[in-house]
């Protein structure tokens, strides 16, 4: 693991956040992607450091605007655990502002792309069924659950995204 935030589900020491088993691809998973300027956007590769991302984008006067001190050392797969802001996080927003969609390979191999996700897709996918259909409608649970309680006691950060209660 790298000092710093270095792969998804480390933290700022470097320390494991979870139970787990964290392999750390950044050694190979390193190149950057194209970045459309007229979109704003930057094609996959997310284990780069952000600070080539924050470089490349200059380029185009554009920015990444999540930079948590460790920007030169950090992932952006560990900013995606941490949901990293850093600095300019209320300029620019927190990791999760800033992401569009990720493609995801799950522990026991199921693949999925995650995103905002509108109700509608929310109930097909649920109805979809099999692993993809049974992660969502859990997360749902947990949303419909716990939702009011973090809407009532979380604090209002500005810039911060706001849950929507189901």
């Amino acid at each position: 693991m790298l000092p710093g935030g270095g792969p998804a589900g480390n933290s700022l020491a470097g320390q494991c956040a979870n139970v787990a088993v964290v392999f750390d691809f950044s050694r190979y998973m390193n190149k950057l992607g194209l970045i459309d300027p007229a979109a704003k956007t930057r094609a996959r590769r997310t284990w780069h450091r952000p600070r080539r991302l924050r470089d490349a984008a200059e380029v185009h006067h554009l920015t990444y605007g999540p930079d948590p001190a460790t920007h030169s050392r950090c992932t952006l797969g560990g900013m995606i655990g941490n949901n990293s802001c850093g600095a300019h996080g209320l300029m620019a927003g927190k990791v999760v502002d800033n992401i569009e969609s990720l493609d995801l390979v799950l522990y026991d191999g199921t693949r999925m792309t995650v995103g905002r996700t509108s109700p509608a897709e929310l109930k097909a996918l649920i109805h979809g069924g099999g692993r993809v259909g049974q992660i969502y409608a859990d997360l749902a649970k947990l949303r419909d659950r716990y939702s009011s309680l973090i809407l009532e006691k979380y604090p209002r950060i500005p810039g911060a995204s706001r849950l929507q209660p189901g």
